[in-house]
């Protein structure tokens, strides 16, 4: 990382380019420590931004915080032996709608295992919520033929509901480490010999020591935040 020119004459950080290839198993749980960590970094910011009357933008980092700590359910694929995979891997990682369709899947699979019921289709919540996350940032015209600003989309009642719905996504039960990862496959067996060998180079990376030093960490962190969004949420 170094300083570059950038517009205007001001000296910006660049970063280094990205790169987009197999992942290997410790290479993958640091990129879900930093995703968790930025997950949380987001939704602090969203309760912050929630207990200054500012609805609209905190909704918006509210949404960006869910995409951040689901991205796990499109990462997982850079870990495959198969290069088309690792490619459909990062291109949905980069896409707003994969990541909020995932997190509708998967929030939909809870639901339907503790309520017995199934809600609405995932692509059409995660289209709502591109769209509800575009018009919290964007002035937009709309029917009637009226522009409407961000400021104006989301009461203290509506930004409430989805801030609390971040909080379950960053620090509830659907968020991922190696060390979980290693509890859900490790008596599983996949007939597919590249996903097997994906499998087990997971499973074995999670139960190692820089695992579990991660996997401890980030349990540490999220209760911290858990509670102080909890607190001022109320």
């Amino acid at each position: 990382m170094g300083l570059r020119r950038g517009p205007f004459g001001l000296e910006v950080v660049s970063q280094r380019e990205e790169i987009k290839v197999r992942l290997t198993a410790d290479e993958l749980d640091a990129g879900l420590h930093a995703l968790n960590r930025n997950a949380r970094r987001l939704l602090v910011e969203a309760t912050h931004l929630y207990g200054m009357q500012r609805y609209s933008t905190a909704v918006m980092l509210g949404m960006l915080a869910i995409e951040e700590s689901l991205k796990w359910r499109v990462m997982l694929g850079t870990l495959s032996f198969r290069q088309r995979d690792v490619r459909d891997a990062w291109i949905a990682a980069a896409r707003h709608d994969a990541k909020l369709t995932r997190m509708a899947e998967l929030y939909n699979a809870i639901l339907k295992t503790i309520e017995g019921t199934f809600q609405v289709e995932p692509t059409s919540i995660a289209t709502t919520y591109q769209r509800l996350k575009m018009r919290c940032t964007y002035v937009s015209f709309v029917e009637g033929r009226e522009w409407t600003e961000p400021s104006a989309v989301c009461n203290a009642e509506a930004a409430l509901i989805y801030v609390r719905h971040a909080l379950l996504c960053v620090c509830g039960p659907m968020r991922m480490t190696a060390c979980f990862f290693t509890e859900i496959f490790e008596e599983v067996r996949w007939e597919d010999e590249a996903e097997e060998r994906m499998r087990r180079d997971l499973v074995e990376w999670g139960k190692g020591a820089v695992a579990l030093e991660r996997h401890e960490e980030n349990e540490r962190e999220n209760a911290r935040i858990r509670d102080w969004v909890d607190a001022r949420l109320k």
